[in-house]
């Protein structure tokens, strides 16, 4: 059977709200307590905080991170600039602000807040030319702008100045993934992991590069990150995906039904298990065995289907399980709809002049 197979990608987000140098929110945190018998972190409290002590950059900080972590960036971003007006020339605050347009950008789509966010970057540097934070988001955004040369200048500070630390080597290690140079990916990929085992992004990007090569060492680096963010989809289909190139479709099958006892309406994961249950077939199986495996591939493929009607691959592959079956009737509609949603699937139309 010519089934479509997904092909794993690497998604790596770069959003981050930071939780460093929390000199400033801690210190709030604190004064908060003292002064308010609510929750030091609730709006009422911080707004307490502000009206006590209102030429204070702390609360308007703190405020501005409580929006920050409710998505309301243009709120966020109007404190940032109340506690900027305050305190131009604190280090900590340009990054904030810095940091809050990165993310603004992120969820806006709107790559001019990237171009803001580096002016409040540079700022941070000329202020404290230490501040590995600020090279480290410096180098977040020339990924973006796909500007390896800067990358590599910004991720070259941050390492001189924190050699422990463990993003900066992720951060090379994807930069070179998309340079193409995977050898030097791996390598800072797994620097990044001897300098933190726990680094989730570097665990998933690592298995990534040995999912490349269809070797079984990358379902060590998914397990790992799984275990660091156990209610992570990604490297638990990674795992299963990997697991379908290297020839063992029934520990796949477990994989991607993890996956559902995490988010059942997966589509994806119905659909790779429709695959797993064809990739167990075998000619010599009896036809009782041989119709099961079929029949259980239909069922999954039809809740892809179910669950996503545009999804074009599952249509495809459900279409060429019922022509196995023998259900032409069935098989015809099927690739009628794959078709319609795709017009230049080969494999559709191939199918179709079978009809």
């Amino acid at each position: 059977m010519r089934l479509i197979k997904h092909i794993l990608t690497l998604t790596v987000s770069l959003s981050f709200l930071s939780c460093h140098n929390t000199e400033i929110r801690q210190e709030n945190i604190e004064a908060s307590i003292k002064t308010s018998p609510t929750d030091p972190n609730s709006l009422t409290a911080i707004e307490q905080a502000i009206i006590e002590n209102p030429e204070s950059p702390n609360a308007y900080t703190r405020r501005a991170y409580y929006y920050a972590r409710k998505g309301d960036y243009k709120k966020a971003v109007a404190d940032i600039n109340r506690a900027l007006t305050i305190s131009p020339n604190v280090a900590s605050l340009n990054f904030t602000k810095a940091e809050l347009l990165f993310n603004q950008a992120g969820v806006e789509r709107n790559p001019l807040l990237y171009d803001q966010s580096e002016i409040y970057l540079e700022n941070t540097i000329k202020l404290d030319s230490l501040y590995t934070d600020a090279y480290i988001l410096m180098a977040k955004i020339g990924i973006g702008k796909k500007a390896p040369e800067r990358v590599f200048t910004y991720l070259s500070n941050a390492t001189r100045i924190a050699p422990t630390r463990s993003e900066p080597y992720f951060l090379k290690g994807l930069t070179y993934q998309k340079l193409g140079n995977f050898l030097l990916a791996q390598s800072s990929y797994q620097t990044a992991l001897e300098m933190d085992a726990q680094n989730y992004d570097a665990n998933v990007a690592l298995g990534y590069i040995y999912y490349l090569d269809t070797n079984a060492n990358g379902l060590i680096y998914f397990d790992a990150a799984s275990v660091i963010k156990p209610e992570m989809i990604e490297p638990i289909r990674n795992k299963g995906l990997l697991l379908v190139n290297l020839g063992e479709p029934e520990k796949a099958m477990k994989a991607f039904e993890k996956v559902l006892e995490i988010d059942s309406t997966f589509e994806e994961a119905y659909y790779n298990i429709g695959v797993c249950y064809i990739n167990s077939y075998r000619d010599d199986f009896p036809k009782a065995k041989q119709d099961s495996i079929v029949n259980k591939a239909i069922k999954n493929f039809t809740i892809a289907t179910t669950i996503n009607p545009n999804y074009a691959q599952a249509w495809y592959n459900l279409g060429h399980s019922y022509e196995f079956s023998g259900d032409r009737k069935n098989a015809l509609e099927c690739y009628k709809k794959a078709i319609d949603l795709q017009p230049d699937f080969e494999l559709v139309n191939d199918a179709l002049r079978r009809f």
